[in-house]
């Protein structure tokens, strides 16, 4: 539930639990929310700090949580005085909204909770005074990318996870229309950029299409370059050979590790996005999309439509999940927000459904298990 706040409003959630049993069973949400990048404040209680420290074994529902969870967190530490609960709960909150966004996580012994202290000892602090403006990329580099991209003749936009958490939407579509530039999203962003738009193709073709071979510029925007898209190499695309690469995104990491990068703009999103938007401006007047381009767009809601058409004709009891989700197109209101579990009925309704708007879609695709859809 905490994951599924923090996508639709955007937000970091918080989710606390018991301690043992249930902060074991904080870990297949927690992964799943570090492998998707989504900022989370666990809280799990922990035996008394006697317990903790003692030299003995058997201690009921005890267990070692920081390193249950330490490698999927960003932060985690333990309190072991009520006074430091402000100092420890700045530092997981920065930690989890920093760069990119993961969970992190505080271990509260029982003790610790019950004590109480004057609100002027606990040094709380203001806290505007811990949040950062998100930073945009090297102006040099942004030059770069932006003289790649006006002189691209079929420039693809790739939109990930860093879209939708920077709220970067209106950017995205200002640039894809100056450039005529086909975008694609991953599969646990759709929505962020209208898949009803000219330009869209949705979360994409089989990979080897021609918009994957053809196109000789791609702008990868918040987003791990990971298996799930080949590493953007051949066969499923032409390769670095052949197709330049550009990758904005806010974690270093991710830059040029998997597919040699032509330029890396290390920055925020939507701060990205608005810098490339102005030079691509400065440089070049909008222009219509390419033939090719249309023909894309065009091709997948073609291919949509037919995909749709044909699950409705499949008749089985009991209801094949291919039908079930060609027959939910008709009576999902425009503002619904749909989530989707993990294995092959998930794939299904992917295949039919079409999302209009950013944070319609509740998907967990690099870490999906299934369960992950239900509350």
């Amino acid at each position: 539930m905490a994951d599924a706040w923090a996508r639709v409003t955007g937000r970091m959630a918080a989710v606390d639990a018991a301690a043992g049993p249930r902060v074991a069973n904080l870990v297949p949400s927690l992964m799943c929310a570090w492998k998707e990048g989504v900022p989370m404040l666990a809280i799990g209680t922990q035996r008394v700090c006697r317990s903790i420290h003692a030299v003995r074994n058997g201690c009921f529902q005890y267990g070692p949580q920081l390193g249950l969870v330490g490698p999927i967190t960003k932060f985690s530490g333990c309190l072991e005085e009520v006074r430091n609960i402000p100092e420890f709960v700045r530092a997981a909150c920065r930690a989890a909204l920093d760069g990119r966004p993961r969970p992190s996580y505080l271990d509260i012994p029982a003790d610790v909770l019950r004590e109480e202290i004057a609100e002027d000892e606990a040094g709380i602090q203001d806290a505007s005074l811990h949040r950062f403006a998100p930073t945009a990329p090297d102006p040099a580099l942004v030059e770069a990318a932006a003289e790649l991209l006006v002189r691209a003749e079929s420039p693809l936009i790739l939109a990930g996870h860093g879209t939708q958490w920077s709220e970067a939407t209106g950017e995205l579509v200002a640039l894809a229309e100056h450039l005529g530039a086909v975008v694609m999203t991953i599969a646990g962003t759709r929505g962020v950029f209208h898949e009803d738009h000219p330009l869209s193709i949705g979360m994409g073709f089989p990979w080897g299409s021609p918009v994957y071979l053809e196109s000789d510029v791609i702008l990868a925007v918040g987003i791990q370059i990971g298996e799930t898209m080949q590493f953007l190499m051949p066969p499923g695309w032409a390769g670095p050979e052949r197709q330049k690469l550009i990758h904005l995104d806010i974690d270093a990491a991710n830059i040029g590790v998997n597919r040699r990068t032509d330029v890396g703009l290390l920055g925020d999103a939507r701060a990205g996005l608005s810098a490339l938007l102005a030079a691509v401006a400065a440089k070049a007047p909008r222009r219509e999309p390419a033939a090719a381009a249309a023909g894309y767009a065009r091709d997948y809601q073609q291919l949509k439509r037919g995909l749709v058409g044909s699950y409705r004709t499949i008749d089985s009891a009991p209801v094949h999940p291919g039908r079930l989700a060609a027959e939910l197109v008709d009576f999902l209101p425009e503002d619904s927000v749909v989530c989707i579990d993990g294995g092959n009925t998930g794939l299904w309704a992917h295949l039919s459904l079409t999302f209009r708007r950013p944070r319609s879609l509740l998907w967990t695709g690099h870490f999906g298990h299934l369960g992950t859809g239900l509350p």
